[in-house]
């Protein structure tokens, strides 16, 4: 019965995490898969609770440990590897050398500039292009649901803006995931081209096998989202992202006068989903 009190309560526990993330849409995923895990502890609660009487049960359970441990440890690697790309050289000049980069497309805000995710690939596109002048990239992303414009315009617009030569910049706007990122822009590679990819840190150990898998090296420039650019503070930097999200960019230059501080933004430390806005 003890063993059958651990599984409850990790049933418990994961989806008192998981239930309140359903409701905000950026956290959604990790709201279903801490659910699908507490669905699983209990089933395996059930299957402990059987085991004195069903042989099945006894079978059932033991399996469901060894698949619950390999998860677990599986998970685990996969964190270590994404955890890993933070320790990787994060200077353009010392992003592997191509002559094509793939920016791949994020989120793009409602009033069409791009998320804060999506500005930093901008961001890291035009530094290794600065450190390349013989280089180009391929912007990829089409229009999402919720999207006013494709990914790849709010890129381009965003990257000449701060400074990017357009005619190095080449639009793919008709994907909508990582596989069609690299399918599409693929189509427009000259033949042999050396080629790296461009994404945020927790997306480019996918990112870097799939572009192995589509024959194309698996050359990769890491971007941290939470992405200083020049001249930001680590509280502006915040700021810049929180109201972002909130689509309030408008209350960024009152901050950057030093008329309002950074506690006026309402902004609070919450224990799943880190920094949050409060309106």
């Amino acid at each position: 019965m003890k063993n059958a009190k651990g599984w409850i309560g990790l049933a418990v526990l994961f989806a008192v995490c998981g239930a309140p993330q359903l409701f905000w849409k950026p956290s959604r995923f990790g709201g279903i898969f801490l659910i699908a895990l507490a669905a699983g502890c209990t089933g395996e609660w059930l299957m402990v609770r059987g085991r004195e009487k069903y042989r099945v049960c006894r079978v059932l359970a033991r399996v469901g440990q060894v698949l619950f441990s390999l998860f677990v440890l599986s998970f685990a690697l996969v964190q270590i590897c994404i955890i890993g790309v933070h320790f990787e050289e994060n200077d353009p000049a010392a992003a592997p050398k191509a002559e094509y980069y793939l920016a791949l497309g994020a989120l793009v805000n409602p009033d069409g500039q791009p998320s804060a995710a999506l500005a930093a690939r901008c961001d890291a596109a035009i530094g290794v292009l600065n450190a390349n002048p013989e280089s180009r990239a391929i912007l990829c992303g089409g229009q999402g649901g919720d999207e006013p414009r494709t990914e790849a315009e709010a890129m381009r617009d965003y990257m000449t803006a701060h400074g990017a030569d357009p005619a190095r910049l080449i639009l793919e706007d008709t994907s909508s995931t990582t596989i069609e990122n690299i399918a599409n822009a693929k189509k427009l590679l000259p033949e042999g081209a050396a080629v790296a990819v461009i994404t945020n840190d927790y997306h480019l150990a996918r990112a870097r096998r799939l572009l192995a898998h589509a024959g194309l090296g698996d050359a990769g420039v890491p971007v941290s989202y939470t992405h200083l650019r020049a001249h930001e503070t680590d509280s502006y930097l915040v700021c810049r992202l929180l109201l972002e999200k909130k689509n309030k960019p408008h209350m960024l230059e009152p901050f950057a006068r030093g008329e309002i501080h950074i506690f006026h933004l309402n902004i609070c430390l919450h224990p799943i989903h880190g920094i949050r806005y409060y309106t």
